[in-house]
């Protein structure tokens, strides 16, 4: 047996018995997670508290995110709409796979979204 097999049976005994212990310790659950990519909602989803951030499901490439960071109050202010286009400046030949968006001049990429009205 290898490695990976044997880290892939023990995950559904381990993981559950590490997630109790982070839960326990954990004392402030009213927390928001900014972060360029998906990982968020993973933190959530093991420490079984809902998601508190504005990017569930989508990522933001390096560049645009600490642009972002630097403003993030105008950028989350709510008063900016999204405009949904069909190209990247990052992606030379996207093909559409999932809807892109710019939030001003932020580009943001709904990769766990099916079409723009899921991402909206």
């Amino acid at each position: 047996m290898n490695k990976e097999t044997i880290k892939n049976k023990l995950k559904p005994i381990v993981y559950p018995i590490i997630n109790f212990i982070s839960r326990r310790r954990l004392k402030n659950k009213q927390f928001t997670i900014i972060c360029d990519n998906c990982w968020a909602g993973k933190v959530y989803q093991e420490l079984g508290l809902p998601y508190q951030t504005p990017f569930i499901g989508m990522f933001v490439f390096s560049p645009d995110y600490i642009k972002m960071l630097k403003n993030l109050k105008y950028y989350l202010s709510g008063n900016i709409s999204l405009k949904f286009v069909k190209e990247s400046k990052y992606i030379e030949k996207f093909d559409n796979a999932y809807p892109i968006a710019l939030l001003d001049d932020i580009e943001l990429h709904f990769l766990h979204y099916a079409d723009e009205e899921e991402a909206t």
